[in-house]
């Protein structure tokens, strides 16, 4: 039997196998005159099936781990911006240039340069968030261009340096760009297994469903082979 169980693709794959067994029992007897129907191409597709669904997981578990280690590696940014911002004071830089960090780290930490409208007053809101990976490396980027220029930025703390920043930064774009290639491999395998197992006429369960009619055209609806097959159930995908 299949051990890759995927929700219903696992029950249909290990009904099949089950049914290629009955009808393999039928000896002779089971003769189909289309070639999908024959039990080695039967076989064939169980094969592909358990296969595409061996890849699906493991695409799913690729994308989760590149999602797990994205989360990892952006944790600390907030803190991080927050630091920056603070070596930056202290370096004795013009206030104009510590209120253009202070305002991009706003943004990082999800804070507003002016109070939130008090409900019922009719002014609406306006989000100040902007917290998607793709925002949060742009806000550092921007933090990291304002101390790059600032001549009076030098700080010793090595995660600081700007040589330090612009590495994590680099990191920062490289795990959001597998998060994104693992994502659409992921995709790509749902897709592949969904034609393999609910393609019209030359997927799994069609096939099913017609060697299902022929042994009941062989056989006839009251015969016993007929009675064992009827209760292999497959699931179509809506």
């Amino acid at each position: 039997m299949t051990t890759h169980v995927d929700g219903g693709h696992g029950k249909n794959i290990a009904n099949f196998e089950v049914l290629i067994s009955y009808c393999a029992s039928c000896g002779g007897s089971y003769n189909p005159n289309r070639p999908e129907l024959a039990i080695n191409a039967m076989k064939t597709l169980l094969g592909t099936s358990q296969s595409s669904v061996s890849k699906v997981i493991s695409a799913k578990n690729g994308n989760n781990m590149a999602i797990n280690a994205r989360q990892i590696l952006f944790a600390p940014v907030r803190q991080l911006s927050m630091r920056i911002v603070y070596a930056l004071e202290a370096s004795g830089a013009s206030q104009q240039t510590v209120d253009d960090a202070q305002g991009i780290n706003r943004k990082m930490q999800n804070r507003r340069s002016t109070p939130k409208p008090e409900a019922g007053t009719g002014k609406r809101s306006i989000s100040t968030a902007q917290l998607s990976y793709s925002n949060v490396i742009d806000h550092l980027m921007q933090l990291v261009a304002i101390v790059t220029s600032e001549p009076l930025y030098n700080p010793n703390e090595d995660d600081l340096k700007v040589e330090a920043l612009n590495e994590y930064i680099h990191k920062m774009k490289a795990t959001t760009t597998f998060v994104v290639e693992s994502h659409t491999a992921y995709t790509t395998a749902r897709h592949e297994r969904d034609r393999i197992l609910y393609g019209e006429k030359t997927g799994l369960v069609d096939i099913a469903m017609d060697v299902k009619k022929y042994i009941r055209s062989v056989f006839g609806n009251l015969s016993t082979e007929y009675k064992d097959i009827i209760k292999i159930k497959f699931t179509r995908r809506h």
